[in-house]
């Protein structure tokens, strides 16, 4: 992407405003609504608050802390919009997307409240909401944005528990099947009557959560 200032892109995109906020991606009421139904249909409201539960209680810790930017539904239907609208899923097209590609009617569908915050600010509100997500089923948690030298990623994996890391995989399993169902049963029922291919989903060990879906 050519970063001449003086270069418009689509709708009221301009590099010069932007700077790495530069996705152009924008999203309407009815979008916003549809991958909540999604999301909402996954049940992944449900599903983290009480994965975050057990973590709380098996570290001892108590449900303090203050009212996070977005809760974990409107998260995750963010970053499915962005898939959506075929726009990289990144923390900082997340926030262009807040601040520029929607209106106040979206915002306050997805719960999310940005007066008083400057476009760092919605960046990391965004960043502190979406990691309070993923730290409930990431089975890989550590540096992500520098290389590790071998020496430095052995001392990592030294310190994994590994019945933790496989509770966090069958988490994510548990999650992504939930959403690919839940995206196939948000079709309308004409069109998945005609269809004539396969869902494929992998076989999960904790198929309660799918069987409230069906």
């Amino acid at each position: 992407m050519t970063t001449d200032t003086t270069a418009a892109y689509p709708g009221d995109f301009v590099w010069e405003l932007r700077g790495v906020y530069d996705s152009p991606a924008k999203t309407n009421i009815d979008e916003v609504r549809n991958a909540l139904s999604i999301i909402r249909c996954a049940g992944l409201q449900r599903i983290i608050s009480q994965w975050a539960k057990v973590d709380r209680e098996a570290e001892g810790k108590g449900p303090g802390g203050r009212k996070p930017f977005m809760d974990y539904e409107a998260v995750a239907a963010l970053m499915l919009l962005l898939a959506m609208l075929q726009s990289s899923q990144t923390i900082r097209a997340a926030a262009a997307l807040i601040q520029y590609g929607m209106d106040e009617e979206c915002r306050k569908e997805l719960g999310i409240n940005i007066s008083g915050r400057n476009l760092d600010g919605i960046y990391y509100a965004t960043y502190r909401s979406y990691h309070r997500l993923l730290a409930t089923f990431d089975p890989h948690p550590g540096p992500r944005r520098c290389r590790m030298d071998i020496q430095t990623f052995d001392a990592l994996e030294a310190k994994v528990d590994h019945e933790i890391r496989r509770i966090r995989h069958q988490r994510a399993d548990t999650l992504n099947n939930a959403i690919l169902l839940a995206t196939w049963k948000s079709l309308p029922r004409p069109i998945r009557r005609r269809y004539k291919g396969n869902v494929a989903l992998p076989v999960l060990e904790c198929f309660d959560f799918l069987g409230e879906l069906s």
